[in-house]
Protein backbone atom coordinates (compact mmCIF):
# COMPACT_ATOMS: atom_id res chain seq x y z
CA UNK A 1 0.00 0.00 0.00
CA UNK A 2 2.82 2.47 0.64
CA UNK A 3 4.72 1.51 -2.37
CA UNK A 4 1.35 2.42 -3.91
CA UNK A 5 1.23 6.13 -2.11
CA UNK A 6 4.46 7.13 -3.42
CA UNK A 7 3.34 5.89 -6.97
CA UNK A 8 0.73 8.22 -7.53
CA UNK A 9 2.32 10.83 -4.51
CA UNK A 10 5.36 11.95 -7.10
CA UNK A 11 3.05 12.09 -10.05
CA UNK A 12 0.20 14.05 -8.09
CA UNK A 13 2.57 16.77 -6.84
CA UNK A 14 4.02 17.28 -10.12
CA UNK A 15 0.52 18.01 -11.46
CA UNK A 16 0.06 20.19 -8.54
CA UNK A 17 2.92 22.15 -9.04
CA UNK A 18 2.06 22.78 -12.65
CA UNK A 19 -1.10 23.14 -11.56
CA UNK A 20 -0.29 26.13 -9.33
CA UNK A 21 2.12 27.37 -12.37
CA UNK A 22 -0.46 27.73 -14.76
CA UNK A 23 -2.72 29.91 -12.55
CA UNK A 24 -0.25 32.06 -11.84
CA UNK A 25 1.25 32.43 -15.08
CA UNK A 26 -0.94 35.31 -16.39
CA UNK A 27 0.57 37.15 -13.56
CA UNK A 28 3.80 36.44 -13.85
CA UNK A 29 3.24 37.14 -17.75
CA UNK A 30 1.59 40.99 -17.21
CA UNK A 31 4.16 41.53 -14.63
CA UNK A 32 7.07 40.46 -16.67
CA UNK A 33 5.26 42.20 -19.70
CA UNK A 34 5.27 45.60 -17.98
CA UNK A 35 8.09 45.06 -16.37
CA UNK A 36 10.10 44.85 -19.33
CA UNK A 37 7.67 46.53 -21.86
CA UNK A 38 10.86 49.33 -22.70
CA UNK A 39 12.88 46.91 -23.48
CA UNK A 40 10.53 44.99 -25.76
CA UNK A 41 8.99 47.31 -27.64
CA UNK A 42 10.64 50.73 -26.44
CA UNK A 43 7.55 51.53 -24.70
CA UNK A 44 6.15 51.92 -21.28
CA UNK A 45 2.55 49.81 -20.75
CA UNK A 46 0.24 49.00 -18.20
CA UNK A 47 -1.82 46.26 -18.37
CA UNK A 48 -5.13 46.00 -15.83
CA UNK A 49 -5.72 42.38 -15.95
CA UNK A 50 -4.54 39.09 -18.04
CA UNK A 51 -6.66 35.83 -18.16
CA UNK A 52 -5.58 32.84 -19.86
CA UNK A 53 -8.16 30.27 -20.55
CA UNK A 54 -6.95 26.86 -21.12
CA UNK A 55 -10.21 24.89 -21.55
CA UNK A 56 -11.14 27.30 -24.64
CA UNK A 57 -7.88 28.41 -25.56
CA UNK A 58 -7.95 31.83 -25.48
CA UNK A 59 -6.56 34.45 -24.17
CA UNK A 60 -8.06 38.20 -22.64
CA UNK A 61 -6.50 41.96 -21.59
CA UNK A 62 -8.31 44.34 -19.95
CA UNK A 63 -7.09 47.56 -19.29
CA UNK A 64 -3.94 48.17 -21.56
CA UNK A 65 -2.45 50.83 -22.25
CA UNK A 66 0.94 51.97 -24.29
CA UNK A 67 2.60 55.10 -23.77
CA UNK A 68 4.00 57.94 -25.96
CA UNK A 69 7.77 57.95 -25.92
CA UNK A 70 7.38 61.00 -23.01
CA UNK A 71 6.67 57.84 -20.82
CA UNK A 72 3.32 60.18 -20.02
CA UNK A 73 0.91 60.91 -22.43
CA UNK A 74 -1.30 58.11 -23.85
CA UNK A 75 -0.62 56.50 -27.47
CA UNK A 76 -2.99 53.59 -27.19
CA UNK A 77 -5.36 51.99 -25.00
CA UNK A 78 -8.16 49.40 -24.92
CA UNK A 79 -10.77 48.05 -22.12
CA UNK A 80 -10.57 44.24 -23.50
CA UNK A 81 -8.89 42.00 -25.90
CA UNK A 82 -9.73 38.65 -25.93
CA UNK A 83 -8.47 36.19 -28.74
CA UNK A 84 -9.97 32.16 -28.98
CA UNK A 85 -7.58 29.94 -30.52
CA UNK A 86 -8.26 26.56 -32.15
CA UNK A 87 -5.34 24.69 -31.91
CA UNK A 88 -6.87 21.62 -33.44
CA UNK A 89 -6.27 22.54 -36.44
CA UNK A 90 -2.65 22.31 -36.73
CA UNK A 91 -2.96 18.58 -37.25
CA UNK A 92 -3.97 19.55 -40.84
CA UNK A 93 -1.23 22.37 -40.67
CA UNK A 94 -3.65 25.44 -41.11
CA UNK A 95 -3.62 28.13 -38.06
CA UNK A 96 -7.35 28.97 -37.00
CA UNK A 97 -8.90 31.91 -34.83
CA UNK A 98 -12.30 31.34 -33.32
CA UNK A 99 -12.57 34.97 -32.27
CA UNK A 100 -11.16 37.66 -31.83
CA UNK A 101 -12.58 40.97 -30.39
CA UNK A 102 -11.33 44.41 -29.46
CA UNK A 103 -13.06 46.93 -27.14
CA UNK A 104 -13.42 50.57 -26.70
CA UNK A 105 -9.74 50.69 -28.71
CA UNK A 106 -8.16 54.90 -28.15
CA UNK A 107 -5.48 55.33 -30.66
CA UNK A 108 -3.77 59.12 -31.04
CA UNK A 109 -1.33 59.57 -34.57
CA UNK A 110 0.74 62.71 -34.64
CA UNK A 111 2.48 63.54 -38.08
CA UNK A 112 5.05 66.20 -38.03
CA UNK A 113 6.26 66.47 -41.49
CA UNK A 114 7.04 63.04 -42.40
CA UNK A 115 7.67 61.87 -38.96
CA UNK A 116 4.79 59.96 -36.52
CA UNK A 117 4.80 59.22 -33.03
CA UNK A 118 4.98 55.47 -33.81
CA UNK A 119 8.13 55.39 -35.75
CA UNK A 120 10.10 54.06 -32.86
CA UNK A 121 7.47 51.41 -32.77
CA UNK A 122 8.65 50.75 -36.20
CA UNK A 123 11.64 47.83 -36.82
CA UNK A 124 15.12 49.79 -38.23
CA UNK A 125 16.18 49.25 -41.64
CA UNK A 126 18.61 46.53 -41.90
CA UNK A 127 21.48 46.33 -44.59
CA UNK A 128 21.79 42.70 -43.77
CA UNK A 129 20.05 40.49 -46.47
CA UNK A 130 18.90 37.16 -44.84
CA UNK A 131 18.55 34.35 -47.18
CA UNK A 132 14.63 32.53 -46.88
CA UNK A 133 15.29 29.05 -45.85
CA UNK A 134 11.45 28.29 -45.98
CA UNK A 135 9.79 26.75 -48.70
CA UNK A 136 7.42 28.37 -50.92
CA UNK A 137 4.32 26.93 -49.28
CA UNK A 138 0.80 28.26 -49.27
CA UNK A 139 -0.12 29.60 -45.70
CA UNK A 140 -3.24 28.23 -44.43
CA UNK A 141 -5.62 29.89 -42.27
CA UNK A 142 -9.09 30.66 -41.12
CA UNK A 143 -9.80 34.17 -38.61
CA UNK A 144 -12.91 33.92 -37.79
CA UNK A 145 -15.67 36.56 -35.77
CA UNK A 146 -13.33 39.55 -36.58
CA UNK A 147 -14.97 42.80 -34.00
CA UNK A 148 -13.60 46.26 -33.10
CA UNK A 149 -16.07 48.01 -30.46
CA UNK A 150 -16.72 51.81 -29.75
CA UNK A 151 -13.05 52.87 -31.05
CA UNK A 152 -11.50 55.94 -31.20
CA UNK A 153 -9.01 57.06 -33.55
CA UNK A 154 -7.49 61.07 -33.58
CA UNK A 155 -5.63 62.03 -35.90
CA UNK A 156 -3.10 65.34 -35.63
CA UNK A 157 -1.52 67.30 -37.75
CA UNK A 158 1.01 69.58 -36.22
CA UNK A 159 2.21 71.32 -39.49
CA UNK A 160 -1.24 71.90 -40.43
CA UNK A 161 -2.63 72.45 -37.63
CA UNK A 162 -5.37 70.24 -38.37
CA UNK A 163 -7.26 67.19 -35.97
CA UNK A 164 -9.19 64.57 -37.12
CA UNK A 165 -11.37 62.35 -34.72
CA UNK A 166 -13.24 59.38 -35.30
CA UNK A 167 -15.44 58.12 -32.58
CA UNK A 168 -17.94 55.00 -32.09
CA UNK A 169 -15.79 53.03 -34.74
CA UNK A 170 -17.02 49.83 -35.11
CA UNK A 171 -15.78 46.63 -37.46
CA UNK A 172 -17.49 43.58 -38.39
CA UNK A 173 -14.97 41.05 -40.26
CA UNK A 174 -17.06 37.83 -40.04
CA UNK A 175 -14.35 35.01 -41.70
CA UNK A 176 -10.82 35.92 -43.82
CA UNK A 177 -9.57 32.60 -44.73
CA UNK A 178 -6.77 31.35 -47.26
CA UNK A 179 -9.22 29.47 -49.15
CA UNK A 180 -12.24 31.91 -48.79
CA UNK A 181 -13.81 32.84 -52.38
CA UNK A 182 -15.15 36.01 -50.97
CA UNK A 183 -14.57 38.54 -47.75
CA UNK A 184 -17.30 40.66 -46.36
CA UNK A 185 -16.40 43.37 -44.16
CA UNK A 186 -18.01 46.60 -42.44
CA UNK A 187 -17.28 49.10 -40.61
CA UNK A 188 -19.19 51.90 -39.20
CA UNK A 189 -17.72 55.21 -37.07
CA UNK A 190 -18.84 58.81 -36.52
CA UNK A 191 -16.73 61.28 -37.68
CA UNK A 192 -16.34 64.67 -35.85
CA UNK A 193 -19.63 66.09 -34.18
CA UNK A 194 -22.52 65.11 -36.43
CA UNK A 195 -20.77 63.02 -39.10
CA UNK A 196 -21.65 59.34 -39.65
CA UNK A 197 -19.74 57.30 -42.21
CA UNK A 198 -20.18 53.58 -43.64
CA UNK A 199 -18.05 51.29 -44.95
CA UNK A 200 -19.18 47.84 -46.67
CA UNK A 201 -16.71 45.88 -48.34
CA UNK A 202 -16.68 42.67 -50.25
CA UNK A 203 -13.38 41.19 -51.80
CA UNK A 204 -13.08 38.45 -54.56
CA UNK A 205 -10.40 36.41 -53.67
CA UNK A 206 -11.13 34.45 -57.21
CA UNK A 207 -11.10 37.10 -59.34
CA UNK A 208 -8.82 39.61 -57.19
CA UNK A 209 -11.60 42.55 -57.55
CA UNK A 210 -13.00 44.50 -54.13
CA UNK A 211 -16.24 46.55 -53.97
CA UNK A 212 -16.51 48.82 -51.46
CA UNK A 213 -19.97 51.08 -51.19
CA UNK A 214 -18.85 53.94 -48.96
CA UNK A 215 -21.69 56.11 -47.20
CA UNK A 216 -21.10 59.39 -45.48
CA UNK A 217 -23.60 61.76 -43.69
CA UNK A 218 -23.01 65.03 -42.35
CA UNK A 219 -19.56 64.67 -42.61
CA UNK A 220 -18.44 68.07 -41.59
CA UNK A 221 -15.66 69.54 -44.67
CA UNK A 222 -13.56 71.54 -42.32
CA UNK A 223 -10.60 69.51 -42.15
CA UNK A 224 -10.15 69.63 -46.14
CA UNK A 225 -9.08 73.49 -45.40
CA UNK A 226 -5.77 72.59 -44.02
CA UNK A 227 -5.08 70.76 -47.14
CA UNK A 228 -6.01 72.94 -49.61
CA UNK A 229 -3.92 76.15 -48.68
CA UNK A 230 -0.98 75.31 -50.82
CA UNK A 231 -3.55 75.76 -53.46
CA UNK A 232 -5.68 78.13 -52.80
CA UNK A 233 -5.99 81.15 -50.29
CA UNK A 234 -8.22 79.84 -48.30
CA UNK A 235 -8.85 80.85 -44.31
CA UNK A 236 -12.13 78.04 -43.60
CA UNK A 237 -14.47 76.13 -45.28
CA UNK A 238 -17.79 74.99 -43.71
CA UNK A 239 -20.16 72.27 -45.36
CA UNK A 240 -21.45 69.10 -44.19
CA UNK A 241 -21.20 65.99 -46.83
CA UNK A 242 -23.67 63.52 -47.42
CA UNK A 243 -22.36 61.05 -49.98
CA UNK A 244 -23.25 57.10 -51.42
CA UNK A 245 -19.92 55.37 -53.49
CA UNK A 246 -19.12 52.77 -55.05
CA UNK A 247 -15.59 51.65 -55.33
CA UNK A 248 -14.37 49.04 -57.38
CA UNK A 249 -10.44 47.70 -57.57
CA UNK A 250 -8.30 45.06 -58.61
CA UNK A 251 -5.78 43.75 -55.86
CA UNK A 252 -3.40 43.44 -58.94
CA UNK A 253 -3.40 46.63 -59.94
CA UNK A 254 -3.42 49.50 -57.52
CA UNK A 255 -4.35 52.56 -59.76
CA UNK A 256 -7.14 50.51 -61.19
CA UNK A 257 -9.69 52.32 -59.35
CA UNK A 258 -13.61 53.29 -60.44
CA UNK A 259 -15.83 55.89 -58.70
CA UNK A 260 -19.36 56.00 -59.05
CA UNK A 261 -22.00 57.41 -57.11
CA UNK A 262 -23.23 60.64 -56.05
CA UNK A 263 -22.84 63.24 -53.18
CA UNK A 264 -24.13 66.90 -51.60
CA UNK A 265 -22.58 69.96 -49.16
CA UNK A 266 -24.95 71.28 -47.49
CA UNK A 267 -24.59 75.03 -45.91
CA UNK A 268 -21.04 75.38 -48.47
CA UNK A 269 -19.15 78.05 -48.02
CA UNK A 270 -15.58 79.31 -48.69
CA UNK A 271 -13.27 82.31 -46.62
CA UNK A 272 -10.57 83.69 -48.59
CA UNK A 273 -7.04 84.73 -46.75
CA UNK A 274 -9.17 88.73 -46.70
CA UNK A 275 -11.91 87.15 -44.15
CA UNK A 276 -14.34 87.72 -47.06
CA UNK A 277 -16.52 84.49 -47.85
CA UNK A 278 -15.81 84.86 -51.45
CA UNK A 279 -18.46 81.67 -52.75
CA UNK A 280 -21.40 80.04 -50.39
CA UNK A 281 -24.29 77.67 -51.11
CA UNK A 282 -26.97 75.99 -48.86
CA UNK A 283 -26.70 73.09 -50.83
CA UNK A 284 -24.04 71.83 -53.92
CA UNK A 285 -25.15 68.49 -55.04
CA UNK A 286 -22.76 66.36 -57.73
CA UNK A 287 -23.14 63.08 -59.60
CA UNK A 288 -20.27 60.63 -60.94
CA UNK A 289 -20.78 58.42 -63.67
CA UNK A 290 -18.10 57.18 -64.26
CA UNK A 291 -14.29 58.02 -62.50
CA UNK A 292 -11.07 55.78 -62.90
CA UNK A 293 -7.62 56.52 -61.46
CA UNK A 294 -5.56 54.56 -64.23
CA UNK A 295 -7.05 55.95 -66.94
CA UNK A 296 -7.57 59.64 -65.69
CA UNK A 297 -10.92 59.93 -66.81
CA UNK A 298 -12.87 61.79 -64.46
CA UNK A 299 -17.07 61.53 -65.75
CA UNK A 300 -20.00 63.56 -64.05
CA UNK A 301 -23.40 63.22 -64.44
CA UNK A 302 -25.15 66.75 -63.15
CA UNK A 303 -23.26 69.48 -60.84
CA UNK A 304 -26.06 71.15 -59.37
CA UNK A 305 -25.45 74.68 -57.38
CA UNK A 306 -28.76 75.81 -55.33
CA UNK A 307 -28.54 79.83 -54.32
CA UNK A 308 -25.03 80.00 -54.63
CA UNK A 309 -23.53 83.55 -53.78
CA UNK A 310 -19.96 84.60 -55.44
CA UNK A 311 -18.11 87.87 -54.54
CA UNK A 312 -15.72 89.42 -56.83
CA UNK A 313 -13.87 92.44 -55.80
CA UNK A 314 -11.51 94.77 -57.84
CA UNK A 315 -9.27 96.41 -55.62
CA UNK A 316 -5.93 98.14 -56.69
CA UNK A 317 -3.36 95.86 -55.93
CA UNK A 318 -5.65 92.98 -57.63
CA UNK A 319 -9.07 90.76 -58.07
CA UNK A 320 -9.51 88.77 -55.14
CA UNK A 321 -10.48 86.05 -57.37
CA UNK A 322 -6.62 86.26 -58.76
CA UNK A 323 -5.71 86.53 -55.32
CA UNK A 324 -7.50 82.92 -54.19
CA UNK A 325 -6.42 81.29 -56.80
CA UNK A 326 -2.43 82.68 -56.54
CA UNK A 327 -0.72 79.72 -54.68
CA UNK A 328 -2.09 77.61 -57.20
CA UNK A 329 -0.88 79.25 -60.02
CA UNK A 330 3.00 80.09 -57.77
CA UNK A 331 3.21 76.67 -56.93
CA UNK A 332 2.49 75.27 -61.01
CA UNK A 333 5.06 77.88 -62.18
CA UNK A 334 7.58 76.68 -59.92
CA UNK A 335 7.07 72.75 -60.45
CA UNK A 336 7.27 73.37 -64.33
CA UNK A 337 10.33 74.66 -64.12
CA UNK A 338 12.21 72.76 -61.68
CA UNK A 339 10.19 69.48 -63.50
CA UNK A 340 12.38 67.58 -65.90
CA UNK A 341 11.35 67.26 -69.57
CA UNK A 342 9.39 63.62 -69.99
CA UNK A 343 6.72 62.51 -71.63
CA UNK A 344 3.30 63.29 -70.61
CA UNK A 345 1.54 59.77 -70.12
CA UNK A 346 -1.75 59.27 -69.94
CA UNK A 347 -3.69 62.29 -70.64
CA UNK A 348 -6.51 63.58 -68.42
CA UNK A 349 -10.03 63.30 -70.09
CA UNK A 350 -12.98 64.19 -68.23
CA UNK A 351 -16.93 64.96 -69.22
CA UNK A 352 -19.42 66.74 -67.24
CA UNK A 353 -22.97 65.62 -68.25
CA UNK A 354 -24.68 69.26 -66.93
CA UNK A 355 -23.37 71.95 -64.58
CA UNK A 356 -26.80 74.07 -63.29
CA UNK A 357 -26.79 77.71 -61.44
CA UNK A 358 -30.19 78.06 -59.48
CA UNK A 359 -31.29 80.75 -58.31
CA UNK A 360 -27.67 82.56 -57.95
CA UNK A 361 -26.40 85.77 -57.03
CA UNK A 362 -22.56 87.48 -57.78
CA UNK A 363 -21.83 90.66 -55.90
CA UNK A 364 -19.71 92.45 -57.74
CA UNK A 365 -17.46 95.65 -56.50
CA UNK A 366 -15.26 97.95 -58.02
CA UNK A 367 -12.51 99.48 -55.73
CA UNK A 368 -10.32 101.36 -58.08
CA UNK A 369 -12.48 104.43 -58.83
CA UNK A 370 -13.48 107.58 -57.79
CA UNK A 371 -16.14 105.88 -55.68
CA UNK A 372 -17.07 102.33 -55.14
CA UNK A 373 -19.02 100.64 -57.86
CA UNK A 374 -21.11 97.50 -56.58
CA UNK A 375 -23.66 95.68 -58.87
CA UNK A 376 -25.26 92.58 -58.56
CA UNK A 377 -26.51 89.59 -61.30
CA UNK A 378 -29.02 88.16 -58.92
CA UNK A 379 -31.67 85.53 -59.56
CA UNK A 380 -28.79 83.87 -62.22
CA UNK A 381 -30.13 80.58 -63.99
CA UNK A 382 -27.77 79.39 -65.84
CA UNK A 383 -27.17 75.51 -68.08
CA UNK A 384 -24.11 74.39 -69.09
CA UNK A 385 -24.06 70.94 -71.09
CA UNK A 386 -21.64 68.85 -72.35
CA UNK A 387 -18.45 69.81 -70.90
CA UNK A 388 -15.68 67.84 -71.93
CA UNK A 389 -11.73 68.54 -72.77
CA UNK A 390 -12.29 68.39 -76.18
CA UNK A 391 -15.68 69.67 -76.88
CA UNK A 392 -15.92 72.02 -79.98
CA UNK A 393 -19.52 73.43 -78.94
CA UNK A 394 -20.48 73.86 -75.39
CA UNK A 395 -23.37 75.84 -75.03
CA UNK A 396 -24.69 77.70 -71.52
CA UNK A 397 -28.16 79.09 -71.47
CA UNK A 398 -28.30 81.80 -68.97
CA UNK A 399 -30.98 84.38 -67.47
CA UNK A 400 -30.27 86.82 -65.01
CA UNK A 401 -31.52 90.36 -63.29
CA UNK A 402 -28.97 93.73 -63.32
CA UNK A 403 -29.13 94.72 -59.97
CA UNK A 404 -32.79 93.35 -59.17
CA UNK A 405 -34.14 95.64 -61.84
CA UNK A 406 -32.92 94.82 -65.67
CA UNK A 407 -33.13 91.41 -67.20
CA UNK A 408 -30.19 89.98 -69.10
CA UNK A 409 -31.14 86.53 -71.43
CA UNK A 410 -29.45 84.65 -73.93
CA UNK A 411 -27.26 81.76 -74.91
CA UNK A 412 -23.29 81.12 -75.31
CA UNK A 413 -21.80 78.71 -77.26
CA UNK A 414 -17.99 78.60 -76.82
CA UNK A 415 -15.24 75.65 -77.23
CA UNK A 416 -12.46 74.02 -75.45
CA UNK A 417 -10.72 73.85 -78.78
CA UNK A 418 -10.05 77.04 -79.53
CA UNK A 419 -11.15 79.60 -76.24
CA UNK A 420 -11.63 82.40 -78.77
CA UNK A 421 -14.46 81.05 -80.66
CA UNK A 422 -17.54 82.62 -78.55
CA UNK A 423 -20.66 82.83 -80.16
CA UNK A 424 -23.94 85.23 -78.03
CA UNK A 425 -27.26 86.06 -78.19
CA UNK A 426 -28.88 87.46 -75.47
CA UNK A 427 -30.95 89.91 -74.57
CA UNK A 428 -30.94 93.25 -72.11
CA UNK A 429 -33.83 94.65 -70.99
CA UNK A 430 -34.58 97.49 -68.44
CA UNK A 431 -30.88 98.37 -67.73
CA UNK A 432 -30.10 101.21 -65.26
CA UNK A 433 -27.12 103.35 -66.74
CA UNK A 434 -26.86 105.27 -63.70
CA UNK A 435 -25.48 102.24 -62.01
CA UNK A 436 -22.46 103.19 -64.17
CA UNK A 437 -22.07 106.60 -62.96
CA UNK A 438 -19.13 105.94 -60.63
CA UNK A 439 -17.55 104.60 -64.11
CA UNK A 440 -17.97 107.69 -66.59
CA UNK A 441 -17.12 110.12 -63.77
CA UNK A 442 -13.58 108.56 -63.29
CA UNK A 443 -12.92 108.28 -67.20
Amino acid sequence: MIHIKKRYLIPGIILLVLAVFLFFLSDIAKNYLVKNSEKLIHRKIEIGELHFNYARVAVQVKDFVMYEDNKTDQFLSFSEFYINLNPWTLLQNEYSVSEIRLAEPKVQVIQNGESFNFDSLMPKDSTEVKKDSTKNEILKFTIRNIQLKDGQLKYVDVQKKNELDMKDLNLNLPLIAWNNEKSDMGVDFTLGEKGHVNVQATVDNIQKKYQIDLTTENVDIQPVKSYLTDYFDVKSMEGALTSKLKIVGDMNEVINIAISGNGSVSNFSVTDGRSEKILSAPNVSVSISDMNLKTFHFGFGKIELDQPKMLVIRDKSAMNIMQFFEPYFRNDSIAAAQAPKQDSGTPVTYKIDTIRINNGLVSIADNTLNRPFKYDLNDLNMTMTGLTESADEIPVVFTTKLNNRGELTGKTVWSMQDFMSLQMDAKIKRMELISFSPYSEYY
